[in-house]
């Protein structure tokens, strides 16, 4: 396979509505770095300042969902020669050695490894993030909440896609990201097809990203502690909807997948109860529920 430099990879950055110019952010730091980066925005208005601060700016004129922006920047990646690919989020933040230190683990795994994914602290609740991990079995792969590797990383059955490191034959061999999907659960369906095609992904201790998940806060009924993801009613139906259509999708080959699906569409629904604008959201939620289980697109 050779040794991957910082030549033979690409960043890519979705932007919607980037708020502010500071000059500290996820594209210049990643710039910083030494990596190619390209940022495709799908925000309302053209940004000159991420025109300015990227020499590859790709403007959508909309939002056109962070699975078609993502396959533009995969694409345009995969056109320049790129052995790999960094996928982020604009509201990510990497430290100074984050390229350096993704790249001695990808330079260090096997190759069976496709997908490696840092250890993600959520500035919302200080705490770090734990996907599910997965073990394979003789129809596809089991979903699990303990680690299954001893050694500096585990397998990752769902973990978050931004500051992934994609070797590219990955996209050359099972395709890019599920456009249908517009924006959630995008990243898990890309996982858990990579999985089922033969690759590996992991969460490797050694590469940290700070990263906000949604609006996270802290509510407690007694013994019981609930962090209601206060997202949008536009993002409940998307996340309602993509989890079942996920779950029709693998559920042959994903034990636990149900379990997950099911967990994952009720708390949505008691989150709203401690958030603002429960009648929208409740319809929304509602809604996509009905579109996932009739699979209507």
């Amino acid at each position: 396979m050779g040794v991957i430099t910082k030549n033979d990879v690409v960043a890519i950055v979705v932007a919607f509505n980037f708020s502010g110019e500071r000059a500290d952010n996820i594209i210049t730091r990643l710039i910083n770095q030494g990596v190619y980066t390209i940022v495709v925005d799908n925000s309302d208005r053209h940004s000159n300042f991420l025109e300015s601060i990227t020499s590859d700016y790709y403007f959508n004129g909309g939002n056109v969902g962070i699975a078609k922006a993502q396959n533009t920047g995969i694409r345009r990646a995969l056109t320049k020669g790129a052995k790999g690919v960094l996928i982020f989020d604009q509201d990510s933040l990497i430290p100074g050695d984050y390229v350096v230190k993704m790249l001695q683990v990808a330079n260090s795994v096997p190759e069976n490894i496709g997908i490696i994914s840092p250890k993600i602290l959520d500035l919302n609740t200080g705490q770090f993030t734990n996907p599910r991990s997965y073990r394979r079995n003789a129809k596809g792969i089991k979903i699990t909440n303990s680690i299954e590797n001893d050694s500096d990383y585990f397998y990752a059955a769902k973990p978050i896609a931004s500051g992934q490191f994609i070797f590219s034959r990955v996209f050359q061999e099972v395709g890019v990201m599920e456009e249908n999907y517009f924006i959630d659960a995008v990243d898990t369906e890309f996982n858990l097809r990579a999985i089922l095609a033969g690759y590996e992904s992991i969460v490797h201790g050694d590469v940290l990203l700070h990263h906000t998940i949604g609006s996270k806060r802290t509510v407690t009924i007694g013994p019981i502690l609930l962090r209601p993801s206060n997202h949008s009613a536009f993002r409940k139906y998307f996340i309602e909807r993509n989890n079942i259509w996920m779950y029709r999708k693998f559920k042959k080959n994903v034990q636990g997948l149900g379990l997950q699906t099911m967990l994952t569409v009720l708390s949505q629904i008691v989150y709203i109860l401690f958030e603002n604008d429960k009648t929208a959201k409740f319809k929304s939620s509602f809604k996509g529920i009905v579109d996932g289980i009739l699979t209507r697109r």
